[in-house]
């Protein structure tokens, strides 16, 4: 049976060659010609550089693989693809990247190479750089996040599938512990599945049967009686304009994770605000301290938005024409401050209702015995439905 090598065996093997230095700077110029041209003919790129190798090519026949003789044909195996990558990164450790654009730079190119090039160096990371290595895993953590978000035009969903993997297995655990709470605002349910440590088949992580649900954290629906008063007293359209500008200007998200396990309900969430986090929250209700979970109908409230919307633009037709009739300002005046009153039911009417109701999305509220309500939005209908479904036979 073949052995399991590990990254420090690539590591204590390389030392053994003759020929180090001139082998990793070989293998340097061929990955370098490979991420300028964006070539994956990795035989091709290094035939021309291999005929001005000098140094005996048996001296680098080890147990481990020939180099040249990968070079030469191409990485065929997971044991090629190391072998290289264990070369690569023993050259970063000359000249460790510094710097942030630096370190996301190596981490772009790494993860090129490794999902097209047949050359994987993060799991020799450690091995070589150590502590150093922090700030390529830093940034292969916010790449995947930028790639989720469409942020990235240079790689696409199968390399942020294959970069999920390597952060999975061969990154430190505070690593993938940062790569876990990322996931809060993920919207590829497979990535986040698989950077909180599940496989690639499910999407599912950690224990089988645990349930969660992925959306953003809101404020608790208010009641018909609160919804009129906050419509009729304008506070409706304040909040309605507050939230436009504060998600257009400022990039505010509330990213939320809902996991149902055995023991309880874990509701996890973070304040961003222009890319930055603000705040990280964590909710937890006992199974057996929770009184109501429930969904929203798809398009919630929709009756009483529209019959407030209808009143307001009736008033305003009506108090229009009775300004035409006694040609008086103030008419006029409650005629506009109706119609503004409208505009804030019709913003809400969209945000709340009719917008997430069109996506196939929800609310989710949890009503616990002790303690305030908490609301999950924008989830996905039939996920909700499935998963309440299901922590019914729980509870």
């Amino acid at each position: 049976m073949e052995k399991d090598w590990s990254a420090r065996d690539f590591q204590e093997e390389l030392t053994k060659l003759p020929h180090l230095d001139a082998l990793m700077q070989l293998v340097c110029q061929v990955t370098h010609r490979l991420l300028e041209a964006r070539n994956r003919d990795m035989a091709a790129v290094a035939a021309p550089l291999l005929k001005e190798v000098t140094f005996n090519r048996l001296d680098h026949q080890t147990t481990l693989g020939d180099t040249i003789a990968v070079l030469e044909r191409g990485p065929q195996g997971r044991r090629d693809q190391l072998l290289l990558g264990a070369l690569l990164a023993r050259s970063l450790q000359l000249a460790p990247p510094t710097g942030t654009e630096a370190e996301h730079k190596t981490a772009c190119d790494l993860l090129w190479l490794a999902a097209h090039a047949g050359v994987d160096a993060f799991p020799s990371l450690e091995a070589t750089l150590g502590a150093k290595a922090s700030g390529i895993w830093a940034s292969l953590c916010d790449l995947l996040q930028r790639i989720d978000r469409g942020r990235e035009d240079t790689f696409d969903r199968a390399d942020a599938t294959i970069g999920a993997l390597i952060l999975r297995d061969y990154a430190p655990e505070e690593v993938r512990q940062t790569a876990a709470r990322l996931t809060l605002g993920f919207e590829d349910p497979l990535l986040a599945g698989l950077l909180r440590g599940g496989s690639a088949s499910t999407g599912i992580s950690f224990h089988e049967g645990d349930l969660r649900l992925t959306g953003e954290l809101q404020p608790t629906p208010r009641g018909p009686l609160l919804t009129t008063i906050t419509a009729l007293t304008g506070w409706m359209l304040v909040e309605a304009v507050l939230r436009i500008l504060s998600r257009a200007a400022l990039q505010r998200r509330s990213p939320a994770e809902l996991e149902i396990t055995p023991g309880g309900l874990r509701l996890r969430a973070r304040t961003e605000m222009l890319g930055r986090v603000l705040r990280e929250v964590e909710h937890v209700v006992p199974l057996d301290g929770l009184a109501v979970a429930s969904r929203e109908v798809r398009f919630p409230h929709l009756v009483l938005y529209a019959g407030l919307l209808a009143l307001m633009l009736g008033s305003y037709l009506g108090a229009s024409l009775l300004g035409d009739g006694i040609k008086a300002a103030s008419p006029s005046l409650l005629g506009q401050g109706l119609l503004l009153l409208a505009a804030g039911i019709a913003l809400e009417l969209g945000a709340a209702t009719l917008f997430p109701g069109a996506r196939g999305r929800c609310r989710v509220i949890l009503i616990p015995k002790k303690g305030r309500p908490l609301c999950l939005g924008d989830v996905d209908v039939e996920n909700a439905q499935r998963t309440l479904a299901r922590l019914s036979h729980r509870t």
